[in-house]
């Protein structure tokens, strides 16, 4: 039988290193196996041959590749590593998923891994090497991905060991057991895992350890390495040989000596076997907190866009034809794709013209950029080319890319995810020839597992009321856009969406996130009167938007408009606003493939001043982060983005990027007046500091006037220390989304847990309270630009609180305007004193219900 021969392409672009010469002996002396290293220059380590992904690690910063010939290569990103838990690297991969040749593996910020672990050298090593039988290394010094890096001949099965001769010896041998609680800080990373496999084959045992229900072979490296193992566990030891108990003694030894590392003793508790937990019958019980009270003929869910609305229940299916999962021609299969590529590009185009100016256009802008993603179209053709036809390419490429970011159990990552989808729905129509409209009946509410933003941007409003969903919650992209198109939407229903059936009539509330299926006649009558009263209600409102918001003794209250491009500016006015409290600039930096310039952001800047001649306008910083990732800013992956790098972070830790908005907002400054600069995300003292020396700075370096700064208030160690921040913001802004988030610990976007990440809550309100009294403390004034700012119960609370500026969504502006104008100093007061002592948001709406009518 005729030798096999196999290439290994570089993963990476860098300095090519012998095996010897790699500062680790575990490596160097070929413990884990033959192979080199590269001193990378890249940063995108892709597969080195065709392939399965057999073991990532959670650290992500070890994979391992098997090929159809058995071959096992492990990819091992710098030397110690392990113990950055992840930070710096972004996986591109999903064990078990089949990758090709050049298919990206792991992306990693190679300034922060050189600066944090032992080196950035990264290893390619072959695990099972006992399998080839001459490696043919490169005499490049300096190698580029994609090249051979080194070539191999197999060893022919005459040549490897006779596996029936070692399974006849285990039979006749004894096996002896023994539990283990592993020392190694890190667990069995590919350090430790090589020394106990060295140690494994000097025994000539068969070893195996096992942790819970997985068990691996001790005679792998990465066998071992996907047991994940963390420090303290405990795990059974088994051999299996002649002598089983000597050996056992001695690989216990060296498990318990940490395996070639330091580490700190085993504690007592550390040491004490694990007590197994008590077995729990499982019944479904209704939750004593946490669901809303059941009503019969009623559902409860995620208030996603407020009004009133009654209609007839339409389902709307969203299910596709089945279609070939391959296909003979791998040519004609990839024009199909594009010709489709192409067609859901110009259709997005078209979605943005028609959307010019709103936030839906920033949705769909997003969706052209994933559309135009590399790495999408990169999976797409490897699948192409292994023989599916073009709408399993694209699935498939799409499933990939999901898989990461759900995987990341983060809910705004999830969210983007459905975006994933959506665009998936409008390529896979495109191949299939289904029609991406809907007739829609007359009169109808929509009722969906969910909606993505394409069908609810597309949904005709002439004909459609509202709609209800299963999942999502009130910051999807779908929530956004029905808040836009003014339609009441109750998004997270459940599983009780199943009690809608076809042609049910369906009376929903978006305020109060209920849906009353086949409302009496007089629940109908009195949801008409509610809603003809309000429509007559907010008709005097924008009649009388442009008077001003004084309190009934005389106290002017700033209206103002959430913005973020100067069409939003010019709606605001004609809505009455007295300015903007919140420029969000974000969208200036997103789907795009660089930075904008800083005369890109002046040019935006300056037109949005120019919109609201004579108006303030207070243009928060980049608020970006873990969370909301930009292409070209790599960020590390983060185990609770929320909690990491995002906000004035951002711009502190990069403080090229941060100069650069601020120059660009300090001559808009100069040029037309009225901007002042808020700062997103301060925790610290330290951190505003910084941010207004930048602006002080870089106002001198200009030789123009520093303008305001102001910093968000969104976090609670803000909040309490609102009065030495006050030292040196000339103002605070609340954001109550991010505020209430962090302060009951409940994502506002959870299904279960929105409808009570209410910013109402007394404890939430506490915290602005302590702020409005630290800002006091040295003449500052506060405003409110999160949710509740454009909720009219909130009003009345805010005002009493001491807050003097609400920053609103445009559309509600004249109605936050005229509550204004019904209240007095006094009443305020009195309901936000009792608001701090209330018991829940519940009671605190109550109160505020009463005197706003």
């Amino acid at each position: 039988m005729a030798q096999q021969n196999l290439a290994l392409h570089a993963p990476l672009t860098g300095v090519y290193v012998a095996i010897a010469n790699i500062p680790d002996p575990v490596f160097a002396e070929k413990m884990v196996g033959d192979g080199c290293a590269i001193d990378p220059t890249s940063n995108l380590l892709v597969a080195p041959f065709d392939g399965t992904v057999t073991q990532l690690h959670d650290a992500k910063h070890a994979v391992a590749i098997t090929h159809a010939s058995g071959i096992e290569v492990l990819l091992h990103i710098g030397l110690d590593s392990v113990a950055l838990k992840g930070q710096g690297f972004k996986t591109k991969v999903a064990l078990n998923q089949q990758v090709k040749t050049g298919e990206p593996l792991i992306e990693f910020d190679a300034d922060y891994i050189a600066t944090h672990a032992q080196a950035l050298m990264t290893e390619i090593i072959i695990t099972n090497s006992d399998q080839v039988e001459r490696f043919e290394f490169t005499n490049k010094a300096l190698v580029q991905q994609g090249e051979t890096l080194f070539s191999m001949t197999l060893a022919s099965a005459a040549n490897t060991a006779d596996a029936s001769a070692v399974a006849e010896h285990a039979e006749s041998a004894s096996t002896e057991s023994a539990t283990v609680v592993l020392p190694n800080p890190q667990g069995l990373h590919a350090r430790p895992a090589a020394v106990l496999v060295e140690a494994v084959k000097k025994s000539g045992c068969q070893v195996t350890l096992t942790r819970g229900d997985n068990t691996a072979k001790a005679n792998s490296v990465v066998a071992l390495m996907g047991l994940g193992t963390k420090r303290a566990d405990h795990l059974v030891l088994t051999v299996t040989g002649s002598d089983a108990a000597k050996h056992l003694a001695d690989i216990k030894g060296v498990i318990d000596a940490g395996l070639g590392e330091s580490f700190a003793p085993l504690t007592e508790a550390e040491l004490a076997a694990p007590v197994a937990a008590p077995a729990v019958e499982v019944t479904q019980e209704t939750p004593l907190i946490g669901v809303k009270e059941k009503v019969a003929g009623q559902l409860a869910g995620v208030a996603a866009a407020p009004g009133l609305a009654i209609g007839e229940a339409f389902w709307l299916q969203t299910e596709l034809p089945e279609y070939p999962a391959t296909a003979a021609d791998s040519a004609a299969q990839a024009k199909r794709l594009k010709d489709a590529i192409t067609q859901s590009d110009r259709q997005l185009e078209q979605l943005i013209a028609d959307n010019a100016g709103k936030s839906q256009a920033e949705i769909f802008t997003a969706h052209r950029g994933m559309l135009a993603d590399d790495d999408l179209s990169q999976s797409a053709l490897a699948a192409l080319q292994s023989g599916a036809s073009a709408e399993a390419a694209f699935a498939k490429a799409i499933d990939a890319q999901v898989q990461i970011l759900t995987a990341t159990n983060d809910p705004l990552l999830a969210g983007r995810a459905a975006d994933l989808r959506d665009l998936e729905g409008r390529v896979l129509k495109n191949l299939l020839g289904v029609a991406i409209e809907v007739t829609y009946p007359a009169n109808c509410v929509v009722v969906a597992k969910d909606l993505t933003p394409s069908v609810t941007a597309s949904l005709d409003t002439d004909k459609v009321l509202g709609f209800v969903t299963e999942v999502g919650g009130a910051s999807s992209h779908s929530a956004i856009i029905a808040r836009a198109l003014g339609l009441p939407a109750i998004a997270g229903l459940g599983s009780d969406i199943a009690d809608i059936k076809a042609s049910d009539k369906l009376m929903i509330d978006g305020q109060a996130g209920t849906v009353r299926i086949n409302p009496s006649s007089e629940q109908v009558d009195a949801l008409l009167t509610a809603k003809k009263a309000r429509e007559a209600k907010l008709a005097q409102a924008e009649q009388a938007a442009s008077e001003p918001a004084n309190l009934k003794d005389g106290r002017h209250i700033e209206v103002m408009a959430n913005i973020a491009t100067a069409a939003d500016a010019a709606k605001g006015l004609t809505k009455g606003a007295d300015g903007s409290g919140l420029l969000r600039t974000e969208f200036l930096f997103q789907d795009r493939q660089t930075a904008p310039t800083e005369d890109e952001q002046f040019d935006s800047y300056r037109e949005i001043l120019a919109a609201m001649p004579g108006k303030p306008i207070i243009i928060r910083t980049l608020d970006v982060g873990g969370d909301k990732p930009l292409s070209y800013l790599p960020l590390p992956e983060e185990e609770n983005p929320f909690l990491g790098e995002r906000g004035i972070r951002i711009g502190l830790n990069r403080p090229s990027i941060l100069r650069t908005q601020v120059r660009a907002i300090l001559r808009a400054h100069a040029k037309c007046g009225n901007a002042k600069i808020m700062f997103p995300m301060i925790a610290r003292v330290e951190e505003l500091v910084a941010a207004k020396a930048v602006v002080l700075e870089e106002a001198q370096n200009l030789g123009v006037q520093a303008c305001d700064v102001g910093i968000m208030i969104e976090v609670p160690s803000a909040a309490m220390i609102a009065d030495q921040l006050a030292e040196h913001a000339e103002f605070f802004s609340v954001g109550s989304n991010d505020l209430t988030q962090y302060v009951l610990a409940m994502d506002r976007g959870h299904p279960k847990m929105a409808a009570f990440a209410d910013g109402l809550e007394p404890a939430v309100l506490r915290m602005i309270a302590q702020a409005v009294k630290g800002a006091q403390k040295h003449g500052r004034w506060v405003g409110v630009c999160g949710g509740i700012a454009s909720d009219p119960e909130a009003v009345p609370v805010l005002i009493g609180l001491g807050v003097t500026e609400l920053s609103c969504s445009v559309p509600v502006i004249p109605e936050i305007r005229a509550i204004v104008r019904q209240l007095d100093e006094a009443t305020c007061s009195q309901v936000a004193n009792a608001a701090l002592v209330a018991t829940d948001a519940k009671a605190v709406r109550a109160l505020a219900a009463k005197v706003i009518g």
